[in-house]
């Protein structure tokens, strides 16, 4: 998600939403990746109440070193078993849930 942002930015709690999580497990996460230089947090236009987490150069590099392992595993494990009208009928029952369930994610 972050890396897909402008700037590799977005407010916590966005983020948070997002990964329909709290914010406090996502600070908890965000610490730890904050450790490993990975990440920054900032704090936005609301003062510190509302951080800005942003993917570091290192996290850059990190997310893509590993995308493309990531992308291979997830066709094995959730594509490939399925056969082309399969894959489209999931593309149009992962956009029906995710219209409901995030539709800031799906407006894009």
């Amino acid at each position: 998600m972050l890396s897909e942002q402008p700037e590799h930015s977005m407010p916590m709690t966005d983020l948070a939403a997002i990964a329909f999580g709290s914010l406090s497990r996502l600070s908890h996460a965000v610490s730890r990746l904050e450790k490993r230089g990975w990440l920054e947090r900032s704090a936005g236009v609301g003062g510190r109440r509302h951080n800005v987490v942003s993917l570091s150069n290192d996290g850059v590099a990190a997310v893509q070193a590993a995308a493309p392992a990531h992308a291979l595993n997830v066709r094995h494990l959730l594509l490939d078993p399925l056969d082309p009208g399969e894959v489209e009928l999931l593309g149009d029952l992962l956009v029906k849930v995710l219209s409901r369930a995030a539709p800031e994610l799906h407006a894009q």
